[in-house]
């Protein structure tokens, strides 16, 4: 790949701002689905802009909320394009959350997004520009990718591992000192279901 067809991280890297929630719940804490919305649409827009191609949602990496949401509040998003495959591409977006007294932004969550670009028949576009790390920070945020992606990689391979494996018997994953008991439950007789009442 030529120098000519590599579009550098800066030239997709965007920001978007949100006040979340509904005003009627002001302060009470929110659920995160909406807060990985923005972030899906955050990650879809930077990849549209590097590929200049329909882009799909693949995944989403691990997702931890750090600190809690509450409705009304200013959440701003960050979007970087990380690393760019054949089709594929894995976007760190970062989420900041406004405090409320001290006007500061807080770091509530990083994840990568993997989008991939399609064509008019909604098959993998492959002609789509590489990435050029220019920066210090371009080059570490583009190492995290990489080892994220070979995280979800080695998870793959051990999920197929277990599947290869086959169901667990009894005798791996009973306790030994439980075999000397008299009465056995069932996993199913275990189950309990709790239902609200408002």
């Amino acid at each position: 790949m030529s120098a000519q067809d590599l579009k550098p991280m800066s030239a997709s890297r965007l920001y978007m701002a949100e006040i979340v929630g509904e005003f009627s719940l002001q302060g009470q804490r929110m659920q995160a689905g909406a807060i990985l919305d923005l972030m899906d649409i955050l990650a879809g827009r930077v990849a549209h802009t590097h590929s200049n191609s329909p882009v799909v949602t693949l995944s989403f990496d691990r997702v931890d909320l750090t600190h809690p949401i509450l409705h009304e509040d200013m959440v701003r998003l960050e979007g970087t394009l990380a690393h760019v495959g054949r089709s594929s591409m894995m976007v760190a977006v970062e989420v900041y959350r406004q405090d409320q007294i001290s006007r500061e932004f807080m770091p509530i969550q990083r994840s990568f997004v993997t989008m991939v670009a399609v064509d008019a028949e909604r098959r993998p576009n492959r002609d789509i520009p590489g990435l050029a790390q220019e920066t210090d920070a371009d080059r570490a945020i583009h190492k995290a990718a990489l080892r994220q992606k070979a995280h979800a990689q080695a998870w793959l391979e051990m999920q197929e591992e277990v599947v290869r494996q086959g169901p667990f018997r009894t005798s791996e994953v009973e306790e030994s000192f439980n075999r000397e008991k008299r009465e056995w439950l069932s996993p199913q007789e275990t189950i309990v279901q709790v239902r609200r009442q408002f």
